[in-house]
């Protein structure tokens, strides 16, 4: 992944919430995409493009979490975002 890579919301996205959950649906998904925990911080914070070290770092110092992890584990939801249809990945 390239340092200048960003992600953001669809515009296209079906979205519900619930106290700590949300339920995405893209437009041409045939299942929905459910985040809860940490998955719906990331949800919120793609309201505007980012790129994965300024979500890292975002989540690292409000979990006060390892950043390496945390980049794995937030890499690892931006491909299941974009392959469910509710992430777009911008690449620079």
């Amino acid at each position: 992944m390239s340092g200048d890579t960003r992600w953001m919301r669809s515009p296209h996205v079906l979205q519900r919430r619930t106290l700590d959950t949300f339920v995405l649906l893209g437009i041409d998904a045939d299942e929905p995409v459910i985040l809860g925990g940490t998955g719906a911080d990331v949800w919120t914070l793609l309201a505007e493009a980012r790129t994965l070290d300024q979500l890292v770092g975002i989540l690292a110092e409000h979990y006060a979490g390892d950043a390496a992890v945390i980049a794995t584990d937030v890499s690892a939801l931006l491909d299941t975002l974009v392959a469910g249809g509710v992430a777009l990945r911008i690449d620079a």
